[in-house]
């Protein structure tokens, strides 16, 4: 509509003002003062995300664009990209327990297992290198886990999963032959 493009144009002129002025403080005030106010949700979501774009690219405060981020995840808790984007927050600001969580919450949506493993194992090895948990109590969570992922293909056997998929050597070799154990 007519509106919708006003708005648009309205929106890039603010942004070219404010790349202009490096005034892009004041336009994280204005869009932040006003993102509670817009009642389509689409449009609320892609304010949110630019929001978090926008602490994150120009003002580098990734802490404020992790707030837009959980906010957005509310709206879309399903949303790849910006799970995507907290796991680079977390990574950067090294908040090991969060990037977990965030971990956790995209196996639980991946589509494939090759995917859900990887994630699996990199929680592994971020509670055992960053947050220093025993094997014993990551075996407790990560082996059922697992298990439930690798069960359904069962019919392929578990011998028949590329060795690579599961990250290589060590405990999260140990890691994967004992899952694979659990579903012959």
């Amino acid at each position: 509509t007519a509106l919708e493009s006003t708005v648009v144009s309205l929106v890039a002129e603010l942004e070219r003002l404010a790349a202009e002025s490096d005034s892009w403080e004041e336009l994280v005030k204005i869009y932040g003062s006003r993102v509670d106010s817009i009642d389509e949700v689409h449009s609320r979501v892609d304010m949110l995300r630019r929001l978090a774009e926008l602490c994150t690219a120009k003002l580098h405060r990734p802490e404020e664009a992790e707030v837009y981020h959980r906010r957005l995840l509310e709206l879309e808790p399903e949303d790849p990209s910006c799970l995507e984007a907290l796991e680079q927050i977390y990574l950067g600001t090294r908040r090991w327990a969060e990037l977990v969580d965030t971990y956790r919450r995209r196996a639980q949506l991946e589509g494939t297992i090759d995917r859900k493993l990887e994630l699996l194992f990199k929680i592994t090895a971020i509670q055992e290198e960053r947050l220093g948990l025993e094997f014993e109590r990551r075996d407790e969570e990560i082996l059922p886990a697992i298990a439930v992922e690798v069960a359904p293909v069962h019919s392929h056997a578990a011998h028949d999963i590329p060795f690579g998929v599961v990250g290589g050597s060590g405990h999260h070799a140990d890691l994967f032959e004992a899952a694979a154990l659990l579903v012959l």
